[in-house]
């Protein structure tokens, strides 16, 4: 069993015990390095310093100050990433108001419910919000003081403001800014992403936030030298913490994509010559089989020369060398990715192969797990130990537990430690559910290796029992498919076997990964029978994929019905299905041929 002596890096980044002082003393250190930076069109890179952070934020916090907010408050942030995000989240910091972050996707009736629970007082957004979203909805919400929009919009109404003229007022403003922070003080309340339908409100401290932050730094390399590239939604607390906090700890740079396609994403990274990146599975997937299509493009000599090159990289893996840094550079250099040091995963389970397929192309993918009210990350891989179908190991302070455990050690993912949430918020029900001795019940299924590796078999709320009283983590079984480059993604969950009983069987809703079908219909199989992909083709294909894949499987985790979706499922802006939301509104489809 490996020990935190083992695994942990020495202490390169003071740990501290309020966001508070990690934002003064980062903005002290680095005053006139660029923190934040985003393309502005054709006039290159917007810039923000450290120093710059630090005076719009006190600012800021005098200008709320002057509108009323005090510390019992809730002041939401509603927008894309831009550095004027991270600007409000500190600025709303310094008050000690607590921060409502609002995913900027959401439908106005969600927003309302979100509004409306954490009596929300003033909310920032950006112009596209407000566009899409408030110009004709603000006067339902009699309760905000304020409205205070990142750019320049038309309305009469004196309760929006431009953020630039709040801070040019608070600079004036004679209010004094609190100074005094404690770990116990609440720094926001996040609205979990509602995969089960049922979104909850997770309070996290300063000391939840902090403590997560050194954490991190204890088991990840990253310091002032490395440029960051922010991807996924600031809102989510994977984001927050890897992507924004901790990369402030370190006084590096943070890049905020301004797109998520493939071509716009990879220019950010060349340009600014990013080290770091993070994002959840399925970005690393695209990015993979990105790759691999490239070269399947390429003349046959060069896919002939990258399979050689590619089976010696992994015989040389078997005898402990991972020589697919030296031998895939001119690769990774074609890719864009030639500066990428580390790439982080979470959010979601990551497939084998995508992980191996990375380690086998020189980049290294390390992925971690937790909750949104686990601050959020738990466990996580290190350079030095990276079992792939692992979720990592624990951080610094965390302690785990495997609750009712089966005869083959699976069980209930049980975690205490500094980084627990404070509860969930006017849900005192809630709280008392997922607490048990001061242990907090993840809802997730899994166990521990020998070695102290945790690893993930699923929701314990999605397990299929069957009518032998076997369980089937349908997680598992959706990442076999993943195995077929024809399936874009999967749905796996339980069926009734039969009125008589109440055990269920697999069933499965299946995604075709339709442009690559058709890309590569010449070379398949099917191309002989059917002259082009048509739907029927397409579903013979994805028989195919689903029987090849029972081949491998025990008889009770066999897909025994499925069905193809021609649509992309729906899904959370940090892009899990969201099983309730499809499960509970699907209409019956027939089964596949």
């Amino acid at each position: 069993m490996l020990t935190y002596e083992d695994y942990l890096i020495p202490e390169h980044i003071p740990p501290y015990a309020t966001l508070h002082e990690m934002l003064r003393e980062s903005c002290r250190r680095h005053a006139g390095k660029t923190a934040f930076q985003m393309r502005a069109g054709d006039e290159g890179y917007r810039q923000v310093t450290y120093g710059r952070v630090w005076e719009a934020t006190e600012a800021l916090g005098k200008f709320l100050l002057s509108v009323g907010i005090t510390s019992n408050d809730k002041v939401a942030v509603e927008s894309e990433n831009r550095p004027e995000w991270a600007i409000a989240y500190f600025a709303i910091m310094k008050t000690k108001a607590t921060i409502v972050p609002i995913d900027a996707q959401l439908a106005f009736a969600d927003v309302d419910f979100i509004l409306d629970h954490s009596e929300t007082s003033v909310l920032f957004i950006s112009r596209s919000i407000w566009d899409r979203v408030w110009k004709d909805r603000l006067a339902a919400h009699p309760r905000l003081k304020s409205v205070i929009v990142f750019d320049p919009v038309e309305t009469n109404d004196a309760k929006v403001r431009l953020l630039d003229r709040c801070i040019e007022e608070g600079a004036n403003a004679s209010f004094a800014l609190p100074q005094a922070f404690s770990p116990d003080d609440l720094q926001e309340i996040l609205y979990t992403s509602g995969t089960t339908g049922n979104p909850k409100a997770v309070m996290l401290t300063h000391g939840n936030l902090a403590s997560n932050v050194a954490a991190i730094h204890r088991i990840i390399h990253f310091d002032d030298r490395d440029r960051f590239v922010s991807v996924l939604p600031i809102h989510h607390v994977f984001e927050c913490t890897v992507g924004l906090l901790s990369v402030i700890a370190a006084g590096g740079t943070i890049t905020y994509a301004e797109s998520l396609k493939s071509s716009s994403l990879l220019a950010n990274i060349r340009e600014t010559k990013a080290t770091l990146i993070v994002g959840v599975p399925l970005l690393f997937e695209k990015l993979y089989y990105g790759i691999l299509r490239a070269v399947e493009k390429r003349p046959i000599h060069h896919r002939i020369v990258f399979r050689l090159l590619l089976w010696a990289v992994r015989l040389g893996r078997l005898s402990g060398i991972e020589a697919g840094k030296v031998v895939f550079r001119s690769l990774r250099q074609k890719a864009g990715l030639s500066t990428i040091r580390l790439a982080i995963t979470g959010g979601g389970p990551l497939p084998y192969i995508t992980a191996k397929g990375f380690r086998e192309l020189g980049l290294h993918l390390l992925q971690g797990y937790g909750l949104s009210e686990t601050s959020p990350v738990l466990t996580a891989s290190t350079e030095r130990y990276d079992n792939v179908r692992s979720a990592g190991l624990p951080l610094l302070g965390v302690e785990l537990r495997i609750f009712g455990a089966d005869p083959f050690g699976i069980g209930e993912i049980a975690c205490r430690g500094p980084m627990v949430m404070k509860g969930y918020y006017r849900n005192p029900e809630a709280t008392a559910a997922v607490m048990r001795d001061g242990w907090f019940l993840t809802g997730d299924a899994g166990y521990i290796d020998r070695h102290g590796f945790l690893h993930i078999t699923g929701r314990l709320k999605n397990v299929i029992v069957t009518h032998g009283g076997k369980n089937v983590y349908p997680e598992e079984i959706e990442e076999k498919l993943a195995a077929s480059p024809f399936v874009k993604e999967s749905l796996v969950f339980g069926e009734p076997e039969s009125e008589e009983n109440r055990g269920e069987k697999v069933a499965a809703v299946i995604v075709p990964d339709y442009e690559l079908i058709r890309e590569s219909w010449d070379e398949m199989p099917h191309a002989r029978v059917h002259a082009e992909p048509t739907d029927q083709a397409i579903a013979e294909e994805i028989d195919r994929a689903v029987r090849g894949m029972n081949h491998h499987l025990p008889a009770y985790k066999r897909v025994t019905n499925w069905a193809i979706h021609s649509e992309e499922l729906p899904k959370t802006s940090t892009r899990k299905i969201k099983r309730f939301l499809y499960l509970h509104g699907r209409r019956t489809s027939p089964p596949a041929p």
